[in-house]
């Protein structure tokens, strides 16, 4: 991925929101930063877009919702869904308890 690549965040968390794009941006990718899913979809930046970085758990549409509009909207952009809630069902990955063993 070329250092010039563009990165769009979608969170509804300003102050996370602010940190991850600092943090990408601080890699020297171009990064565009976002409150919504419409915003998203409605911004210039939609087709220059390379990767897509978007909270689960978003008022309006979510990031799954979003991640699924997308192809039908012509665009085929790889997605990092993210999200500060446990989950429940939907691909979840429990945490090790604290007396398990690490395996590798």
């Amino acid at each position: 991925m070329s250092r010039e690549t563009l990165i769009s965040i979608v969170d509804d968390d300003e102050g996370f929101l602010a940190a991850i794009a600092s943090l990408t941006r601080s890699l020297g990718f171009a990064i565009e930063a976002l409150p919504t899913a419409a915003d998203f979809l409605a911004s210039s930046g939609l087709r220059e877009t390379a990767r897509l970085i978007a909270d689960l758990n978003m008022p309006g549409l979510t990031g799954v919702e979003l991640h699924r509009r997308l192809p039908g909207s012509g665009y085929s952009i790889p997605s990092i869904l993210i999200t500060a809630y446990p989950l429940t069902g939907f691909g979840r990955v429990p945490w090790p308890s604290s007396n398990a063993s690490a395996t590798g």
